[in-house]
């Protein structure tokens, strides 16, 4: 869907909108998983390019997992650094973002103080704050769990991500 998404963001320049940025970094994120990195560059650099100053905060999601999939600690340790913002807006995946950047860049202290309250039965953060608290107190069971929620809620994509995330970067 590259193709619509680019002729979407050519329509809607003439309205500057932070949205058009955000979606070609999403396209650029899409590209570098698939392995395509010289289209993501370029993808990231027009997002740059149109970006406006002021809205760090509203792309450090996209951003965020794009310097996951690079493995680049520097920035990822950079924009978790910044506060949550238009959790409204761009919903669940903000958070889950930052939960799993959190795991990455291992930091437990911030884990135990926002995953709590993420923790809740049912909901499509539930497993992001189960695998984040388990990351933390490294309980098994708790990364166990997680993994059983991802499968209920068929986000295959992210399970597969626990395992890198440990890692760390």
């Amino acid at each position: 869907m590259t193709g619509d998404v680019l002729d979407a963001v050519a329509r809607n320049l003439a309205t500057p909108c932070v949205r058009n940025s955000r979606g070609l970094l999403l396209l650029a994120l899409s590209h570098l998983s698939l392995g395509d990195e010289t289209r993501a560059f370029e993808l990231e650099q027009e997002a740059e390019r149109i970006a406006g100053l002021g809205y760090d905060t509203y792309l450090s999601g996209p951003r965020i997992r794009i310097a996951l999939a690079r493995g680049d600690r520097a920035s990822a340790e950079a924009l978790a650094e910044l506060p949550v913002e238009r959790s409204f807006v761009w919903g669940p995946a903000v958070f889950a973002t930052r939960l799993d950047v959190l795991v990455a860049l291992g930091r437990h202290d911030w884990i135990e103080r926002e995953a709590p309250s993420l923790l809740q039965p049912g909901t499509l953060l539930e497993p992001f704050a189960l695998r984040a608290l388990g990351a933390a107190r490294r309980d098994d069971e708790l990364l166990s769990r997680a993994d059983e929620r991802f499968a209920e809620l068929g986000l295959d994509w992210h399970a597969a991500q626990t395992e890198r995330l440990l890692a760390g970067i």
